[in-house]
């Protein structure tokens, strides 16, 4: 099975003014003042060694049970496999489990996984199972496909306070491999869910 790590992501606007100088016998140089182009990368990004395993443990409960969870939320809505420590339940058909390599941030919140399926699902079906992990004011940033991948964002305010200090703009990311055969209606085993890019930016490729 492919495996993908996890890093993150955000948005900084900055805005510049200019003023006008009355004119005399020997002009002035005029101050130039630039006006940044507002950009995704403004702010930095998590590195992908700042994440961790997640592994299930008590806590206090969060408004997150899903993606952007603490651990204990999380733990609190998903069944850890017994011999797999950042594997979770149920088993599907194949022997693998719904929920794997779920990774944290170092300060405890759920930040990637895989979301398994078998049978097989359609793409459509991917699309709305990555949507339900999402908190219910994330919004659709965009979807699109590149190099036989579907790449889809949201943006959340939960999860921008939730993930405050490793991702303020609050993204989730998620690529799902497209069948080499359009006409194959369920061809969809693996949903990548994570915070790998910035907000607006789109990844090459799978």
């Amino acid at each position: 099975m492919n495996r993908r790590s996890a890093p993150l992501l955000c948005l900084v606007w900055m805005v510049g003014c200019g003023g006008e100088q009355a004119p005399s016998s020997t002009p002035t140089p005029q101050a130039v003042v630039e006006t940044p182009t507002p950009t995704s990368q403004a702010l930095p990004s998590p590195s992908a060694g700042a994440t961790v395993p997640c592994t299930p443990r008590a806590g206090a409960s969060d408004a997150l049970t899903g993606y952007g969870a603490t651990s204990a939320a999380w733990s609190s809505h998903h069944r850890a496999d017994p011999n797999h420590a950042d594997f979770f339940l149920p088993a599907l058909n194949d022997g693998e489990d719904r929920y794997t390599s779920v990774m944290c941030t170092p300060a405890g919140r759920v930040i990637a996984y895989h979301l398994n399926f078998q049978p097989l699902i359609t793409v459509a079906a991917a699309r709305q199972a990555f949507r339900s992990e999402l908190p219910p004011d994330a919004v659709l940033v965009y979807d699109t496909v590149d190099a036989g991948c579907e790449h889809i964002q949201y943006r959340s305010v939960s999860l921008a306070h939730g993930f405050a200090d490793s991702d303020p703009a609050g993204v989730a990311d998620a690529a799902i491999i497209l069948p080499d055969d359009p006409r194959q209606p369920s061809a969809v085993g693996t949903v990548f869910i994570d915070a790998r890019v910035g907000l607006h930016e789109t990844p090459a490729g799978c």
